[in-house]
């Protein structure tokens, strides 16, 4: 064999061995490319798997969060109407007050007795002006020996007795609470009551007003009859009532 058929089976050696690999890579590439498709496939299904499950749980935690600002919501609603409902039972006198405030006592006249004279009566209209002295000073509660007033009681004479909400004062001494809305106010409550013409005219019918300290912290009793409300009914929701 000549040096020109020497090289040309060489060329054509290499070339069928540059073809035969290309075949051979072409045959083997697709098993490496499924392969490497299907390690790819399960590493996308496991990270879908793992995103779903914490998209579920925040979904959770949502509903969680929604469910205790519902219940919140509930709670806080229910506890404003709760103090609604105290607020306007104080206003009413249906609840007992504890506030700042001061206490006057009503008593006979002691020199009077001694010189024989009866003991003294108070008169509805002789109470009526001391209360409403009070609430002329920015007294906000008030009772008459533990009975509460409130914006329907009525001080008035009954067969020849004193009464107020319906009661019979008894005999002096009689002892009047009033609270206000701070010890502030109590002080000059307290001042005014001093300065007051009643103590001249409660004393020309034989009764000593006495004005005592303001005190940090009085109990006005709750009314305890049932407080009856006349001219109002219940709004229907019925359509077309």
């Amino acid at each position: 064999m000549n040096r020109k058929a020497k090289r040309n089976f060489t060329l054509i050696t290499i070339a069928v061995g540059f073809l035969v690999a290309v075949q051979f890579k072409m045959v083997q590439q697709p098993v490496v490319r499924d392969n490497r498709d299907i390690w790819e496939l399960k590493q996308e299904t496991l990270a879908q798997l793992q995103m779903q499950s914490s998209l579920l749980s925040q979904i959770q935690n949502q509903e969680n969060t929604i469910f205790h600002y519902e219940d919140d919501k509930a709670s806080a609603a229910e506890k404003a109407l709760e103090e609604t409902v105290y607020a306007l039972g104080e206003e009413a006198g249906m609840a007992e007050i504890e506030a700042s405030g001061l206490i006057i006592e009503l008593k006979p006249v002691e020199e009077r007795l001694m010189m024989g004279a009866s003991p003294a009566t108070i008169t509805p209209e002789l109470l009526r002006r001391l209360v409403n002295q009070l609430y002329q000073f920015n007294a906000k509660y008030i009772s008459i020996n533990e009975e509460r007033l409130i914006a329907t009681s009525v001080i008035r004479d009954i067969n020849g007795e004193t009464t107020v909400n319906s009661k019979p004062v008894p005999n002096l001494p009689i002892t009047v609470k009033v609270a206000v809305e701070n010890f502030e106010d109590a002080e000059k409550l307290y001042n005014k009551m001093q300065g007051s013409v009643l103590i001249e005219d409660f004393f020309i019918e034989d009764i000593r007003l006495t004005v005592n300290d303001p005190e940090r912290t009085l109990i006005i009793p709750a009314y305890e009859k049932m407080i009856q409300v006349r001219s109002m009914k219940p709004v229907s929701t019925n359509e077309g009532e």
